[in-house]
């Protein structure tokens, strides 16, 4: 998957029923990246950020549940405090 065309996203959520719980994280899985229980990091299209976007509506209570979608920017700064999310020699980026 090549960076070009690509944005980086951050997709957190919070999900009242175990059921939608397990269907929205075996979405996520297929897409992105966990970072932490409910937190993932994706890089998409326009596009297949709308399909997931899509995806996710469909399955999801709008009364109960809260799932977001952040943009964040190439020059996003991170911090890291405690156990990293993944091992040191490893870095989530596509191929260039």
């Amino acid at each position: 998957m090549s960076r070009k065309g690509r944005r980086r996203y951050l997709i957190c959520y919070d999900i009242k029923s175990p059921r939608r719980l397990a269907r929205i994280a075996r979405l996520c899985t297929r897409h992105a990246v966990r970072l932490q229980y409910s937190v993932f990091e994706a890089w998409l299209s326009a596009a297949e950020r709308h399909q997931l976007q899509h995806a996710l509506m469909a399955l999801i209570d709008p009364a109960q549940d809260d799932i977001r979608i952040y943009g964040l920017s190439d020059t996003a700064e991170l911090t890291l405090l405690g156990r990293a999310p993944l091992m040191d020699d490893v870095l989530w980026s596509p191929a260039l």
